[in-house]
């Protein structure tokens, strides 16, 4: 960063700002965005990827989650491992958001989930039109044939402890324990998360490239994603689009992304119901090839392509 955003990053630690990148949330860079977007001229409509500001044409704001929803589920009991901001630039985050929520054309939301929240907010469901979000990892689909006492498991994400890669580690460990010869591999974060060394039988990888995920969907059987606070989910679909079964949890957007038949659904991110959730796809094993055959509709539906054609779509309905 610029010497002026090292101040401010600063100033942000001294105001207890503890997620987020605080130069990005300034307010020296709202004023540097919206001088931009003050000289945006010729065209019929501005898209933006999550809320930058206003435009004197008519503006849409796509986007997977809200400031106002983030902040109450950093904040709720027993926690979601969601970053929480400073208490002023949560509230001052949350009213610049509203006010553009006020002034767009639309908002353009990822899930059902997001959509549903907006609503409860107050905001017109009129003004609301879910496009969805795509894949970036295109594994081509495969029939797999994993030995179902020896499941090759697999964790993404670089926020271990949100997507509740503790519990999943903890799952893994007692099914191993137990009996179970399954494997797990933890990819995302920048270093191993305990103390000691990386246990028999799971292997760390640390951060992954778009080329790194796809050598590991490829290589694996169930993705396991259960987290605790998930706005969308885009590893859930790049492993459904590769024809892996994955664990995913009963809340946010996650249940809208599994397919009936492709994985389980727990409804807690807790140990003994993702040890179970394995247990079940393990004794399953047709459920692979129900994800090869719903594989090609996921990577049709879910691609960026089918988002552009909704945006789109959108745009032309209210304009």
């Amino acid at each position: 960063p610029s010497p002026v955003a090292a101040r401010l990053l600063r100033q942000a630690a001294r105001r207890g700002l503890t997620g987020g990148t605080p130069w990005q949330l300034s307010r020296l860079e709202d004023r540097r965005i919206q001088s931009i977007l003050n000289s945006v001229t010729g065209v019929d409509a501005v898209v933006q990827v999550g809320d930058l500001g206003s435009t004197r044409v008519p503006f849409y704001l796509y986007q997977d989650l809200s400031y106002a929803i983030h902040g109450a589920a950093a904040a709720s009991p027993g926690g979601t491992g969601a970053p929480q901001l400073g208490p002023r630039v949560q509230a001052r985050r949350e009213q610049r958001q509203q006010r553009l929520y006020d002034l767009a054309s639309g908002v353009l939301v990822m899930g059902r989930w997001f959509a549903d929240e907006l609503v409860r907010s107050g905001m017109s469901a009129d003004k609301i039109h879910v496009v969805g979000a795509g894949w970036n990892v295109g594994v081509p689909a495969r029939l797999r044939r994993p030995d179902p006492d020896r499941l090759r498991l697999l964790f993404l994400g670089r926020d271990f402890v949100r997507k509740a890669g503790d519990d999943v580690v903890e799952a893994v460990l007692w099914l191993r324990a137990n009996g179970a010869h399954h494997t797990l591999t933890v990819a995302g974060p920048a270093e191993w998360p305990y103390e000691g060394p990386v246990p028999a039988g799971l292997t760390f990888v640390g951060p992954a490239s778009r080329a790194d995920v796809a050598t590991l969907i490829d290589s694996h059987d169930v993705l396991l994603m259960p987290s605790r606070f998930e706005a969308f989910g885009i590893a859930i679909v790049e492993a459904l689009v590769a024809g892996m079964p994955v664990v995913a949890r009963r809340a946010y957007a996650m249940p809208d992304l599994v397919p009936e038949g492709c994985g389980v659904l727990v409804e807690e991110a807790e140990a003994g119901q993702i040890a179970s959730a394995i247990r079940i796809i393990s004794g399953d094993p047709e459920a692979w090839q129900r994800c090869f055959v719903t594989a090609p509709s996921v990577k049709h539906q879910r691609s960026w392509d089918a988002v552009a054609s909704a945006v789109t779509y959108a745009i032309e309905a209210t304009t």
